[in-house]
């Protein structure tokens, strides 16, 4: 029987920290930000309607102090829909990222096709037996 692992990627920007502070003009990271505008610059610039877009004003944190928000608190942080300054978005910027980010996962799925670590753990812990 093959074995099976789930695997998780759980630092998306892992792959582009390097071209992240090559690139980027802002400090601020977020929904609809230059980073995630340059994205979209470079995959669906028809979506994108950049004679819109201004510098955010958002509000430093949460209302409540919580390390997680509601609705209300992102109302309240974003009261125009984004983060950052999606004005300094580039299609190049989101050229560079969607490579760095496509070489970086294929990268990761040829370690993870020949890894045998996780497998033969499974199998020393007994958990190919459940």
């Amino acid at each position: 029987n093959p074995i099976y692992s789930l695997y998780i990627l759980a630092e998306p920007w892992a792959f582009e920290q390097k071209v992240l502070q090559e690139i980027r003009e802002t400090d601020e990271i977020g929904h609809a930000c230059e980073i995630e505008t340059s994205f979209m610059l470079y995959l669906h610039p028809e979506l994108c309607r950049m004679e819109r877009v201004k510098p955010a004003k958002t509000k430093p944190k949460p209302l409540s102090g919580i390390p997680a928000i509601t609705p209300v608190d992102w109302v309240v942080y974003c009261p125009e829909g984004y983060v950052g300054d999606p004005e300094k978005a580039t299609e190049e910027k989101g050229r560079r990222l969607v490579e760095t980010y496509v070489n970086g996962l294929v990268e990761t799925i040829r370690k993870i096709k020949e890894d045998k670590v996780v497998g033969e753990t499974v199998k020393l812990l007994g958990l190919d037996k459940l």
